[in-house]
């Protein structure tokens, strides 16, 4: 009963991380992404932002159901089966939106992007295919807690592989980011600058898409880690514990990428705004 308790805490847990950051970052959304033009970026924030946090308000109700005393065995198999999809999906949609990062970093250089992309479909592939393969074979059935019920599904011994090509693809754009980063640390020690610089217009951007890039790796590939290495060690009720922080991370984390890359863009355009070219020289403009 132990593990049950650690697994029902750290579903709360994940979704309180969730709807935290959504309320702290609430007013840098509005005038960073809701005001802004329509485009790709701005389409899969909102679907990775908005998706998981649904997600988090269906799972708060989920669990007043699940530790209720009615749990049947065809709502713990449905909600088992749209909670390990919905993992999938989160994955995919923060990978998306990393892979835009780091073909900002290389400036859409055709030789990083298509190995990229087709890493990125293989190991999303692969993924799929190891959890449809799981959820076919799946049944959910109740068991009796203290205080009520909860579902209890069995778990294939090797679905721990579901996080191999995650953790793989992201090992890939951490190493690519990483790759970058020490490229510019060398032209800048010669005195060359940052190619992404000079794109950019502004150091400052280019070392946000770098640092937050790194930052964001090490972070989630340690919670992916933790996933894979919980499903390898215990394959009973503590199996369920990681995969909430694995997507509530990921949403968190990529989130804050794009807020962060903005904010620093909407700075730079204010700091340039105050100053108007004249024949005469610059002046400060009202």
């Amino acid at each position: 009963m132990s593990k049950v308790e650690t697994t029902r805490n750290a579903r709360l847990a994940s979704i309180v991380i969730v709807f935290y950051d959504y309320a702290l970052s609430l007013d840098f959304q509005i005038d960073l992404i809701w005001r802004s033009e329509w485009h790709f970026l701005k389409v899969v924030f909102l679907i990775n932002r908005y998706y998981v946090l649904a997600a988090g308000i269906l799972l708060t109700n989920a669990l007043s159901v699940f530790f209720s005393s009615n749990l049947s065995s065809k709502v713990g198999l449905n909600y088992v089966l749209w909670e390990a999809w919905t993992g999938l999906i989160g994955c995919v949609l923060a990978e998306i939106i990393l892979q835009m990062r780091i073909s900002a970093l290389y400036l859409r250089n055709k030789r990083i992007v298509y190995p990229m992309v087709a890493s990125f479909l293989a190991s999303s592939t692969a993924s799929a295919t190891i959890m449809g393969i799981y959820l076919r074979g799946i049944d959910a059935f109740p068991i009796d807690i203290p205080g009520g019920q909860i579902c209890y599904s069995n778990h294939s011994p090797h679905l721990y592989a579901f996080w191999i090509p995650i953790l793989s693809f992201e090992c890939l754009l951490c190493a690519l980011a990483l790759a970058h980063g020490y490229q510019d640390y060398r032209d800048s020690l010669r005195g060359f600058g940052s190619r992404l610089i000079g794109a950019l217009d502004t150091p400052k951007l280019s070392e946000i898409l770098v640092r937050d890039s790194i930052t964001y790796f090490f972070s989630i590939g340690a919670v992916y880690m933790a996933c894979l290495i919980v499903w390898i060690v215990d394959q009973n009720a503590l199996i369920e514990a990681p995969a909430g922080f694995s997507i509530a991370m990921s949403s968190v984390l990529v989130c804050r990428l794009i807020l962060n890359l903005r904010e620093a863009n909407a700075n730079q355009a204010f700091k340039y705004s105050l100053y108007i070219p004249t024949s005469n020289g610059i002046v400060v403009s009202d």
